[in-house]
């Protein structure tokens, strides 16, 4: 079972939830899919504040590991409750719930280190090889990222 932590205040999500009955598509997939849809974003890609790491790790991927799916876009999942709480408590503060998800057949998917990402300007390339290549910190923080559709319980498991 993977993990997916969502912030109890995002209507959109729980609105998607139900309405979806729990299938959610990654924006990377929608704008594949269809190119009318460019415009669609993730939450990360809206609100996150490393556009230059976030700019080197996408080039980087593009050069030198095209058949893995972007960060830009993607879903993102921890591949066991243990992890997902760790990081439900660094990142959040332990304020997201959390959900078991299922990727989907045709999804494109891959694990990662998250804590190449701990990086200064100077360490940006080499850190995103290190992330794309799959190659393991001291002290790991997985995430899964995924291009594609995922199904997640209705109830978070740490409510």
């Amino acid at each position: 079972m993977r993990y997916l932590a969502a912030d109890d205040s995002d209507v959109i999500f729980h609105h998607n939830l139900k309405i979806c009955k729990g299938i959610f598509q990654s924006p990377s997939m929608m704008r594949e899919l269809d190119p009318s849809l460019s415009g669609v974003v993730s939450r990360y890609e809206a609100v996150h504040t490393d556009r230059e790491k976030e700019t080197v790790f996408e080039e980087v991927r593009r050069a030198h590991y095209p058949h893995l799916p972007s960060r830009m876009g993607a879903l993102y999942l921890f591949p066991d409750l243990d992890t997902a709480v760790k990081a439900n408590e660094r990142w959040w503060g332990g304020k997201r719930s959390l959900y078991e998800a299922i990727i989907q057949k045709g999804s494109s998917s891959f694990i990662a280190d998250s804590k190449w990402l701990d990086c200064t300007a100077p360490e940006f390339e080499e850190s995103a090889h290190n992330y794309f290549s799959g190659k393991r910190t001291d002290d790991p923080c997985l995430e899964i990222i995924v291009m594609g559709t995922i199904e997640v319980s209705e109830a978070p498991v740490n409510a």
